[in-house]
């Protein structure tokens, strides 16, 4: 994934599409350590109704360092994509 592309998905994680929150589960597949990636792959989870959404964030929140971080995360309102 290009960084510019990584970017964008940081900045919009409010309003990810399905095709965006498979490519955060393959990252989060490839890097599994990352916090980053396991806060937006819940968040793309939840935001797309995907079947495991409940275990993204079980998982996110195992590596969450502060867990008030993944309530803003998981709790924002939905916002149309800022930068396409």
């Amino acid at each position: 994934m290009e960084k510019e592309t990584f970017h964008q998905l940081l900045t919009n994680y409010t309003a990810l599409s399905q095709e965006e929150a498979l490519a955060i589960l393959t990252l989060q597949r490839n890097f599994p350590y990352s916090q980053v990636l396991h806060g937006l792959a819940a968040r793309a989870a939840q935001d797309n109704n995907l079947t495991d959404k409940e275990h993204q964030l079980h998982l996110s929140a195992i590596y969450s360092t502060d867990r008030a971080v993944l309530k803003t995360i998981m709790t924002a309102l939905q916002q149309p994509g800022l930068l396409k």
